[in-house]
């Protein structure tokens, strides 16, 4: 699980090194979201405090980067558990094209070329990172296999919302994991990572608040209210 999140962080590390910011703000929002979403949402905030011309912009990358991370959930699905993404393939389809619209709305309105250099990453390949992971990945999913045994399918929710908060790689694996092994229904796991992904917009939502100006903090909050309440309706229907 480690060398897999890993190898998808520097590949989206070099990506960002190579391409930098020559495509401005949806290319640096695509390729920092496979780096660290968390650390793109920071980044631009920070950017966009600094020049609030650059709100638009840096509003157009956090979006985006934060879409990616739907995309890159499902690829960990598919190497882990490629019967469980069939279950979750549509769910998380739903949730990111709903978490594309803003992104079309404000690539219009920002520009496809507007200036947003890359954020600012360091390396996330380095072994003190790589155990850290290691670590939460294995509370995760004995947190969800505890919150199964002690109050059954709500438990779970409650573990990935809480999960959601501050990563999303872990409780992704971890469901994937668990349902491989036949000790989740697979309904249950796909709602598990629409909701983590749900709580995840909420935790960059607040970052993009308290960093940024109050133009992107407006701008953040209708678009991932948006995509959150189409998460919500995923989960009630499907």
């Amino acid at each position: 699980m480690v060398v897999l999140v890993s190898g998808i962080n520097l590949a989206g590390y070099v990506s960002l090194k190579l391409v930098g910011a020559k495509y401005g703000g949806l290319t640096a929002g695509v390729l920092g979201g496979l780096v660290s979403s968390t650390a793109t949402t920071y980044g631009f905030s920070r950017r966009a405090r600094e020049d609030s011309a650059l709100s638009g912009a840096a509003a157009l990358a956090i979006i985006v980067a934060t879409a990616v991370t739907v995309p890159r959930m499902a690829v960990e699905i598919a190497v882990v558990n490629p019967a469980f993404l069939a279950q979750a393939a549509l769910p998380l389809a739903l949730v990111f094209l709903a978490s594309l619209v803003p992104c079309v709305v404000f690539w219009w309105r920002a520009g496809a070329g507007a200036e947003a250099r890359p954020p600012e990453i360091k390396n996330p390949v380095q072994l003190w990172g790589a155990i850290v992971f290691g670590l939460i990945y294995g509370l995760v999913i004995l947190a969800l296999a505890a919150g199964q045994h002690l109050f059954g399918t709500e438990g779970t929710y409650l573990v990935g919302a809480l999960s959601g908060l501050t990563d999303v790689n872990a409780i992704t694996l971890s469901t994937a994991r668990l349902v491989g092994t036949e000790r989740l229904a697979a309904a249950a796991g796909a709602d598990i990572v629409v909701i983590a992904y749900l709580a995840n917009l909420v935790a960059k939502g607040v970052l993009a608040a308290f960093v940024g100006t109050r133009e992107l903090a407006r701008i953040i909050a209708l678009s991932f209210g948006f995509a959150f309440v189409a998460g919500i309706v995923v989960i009630v229907a499907l």
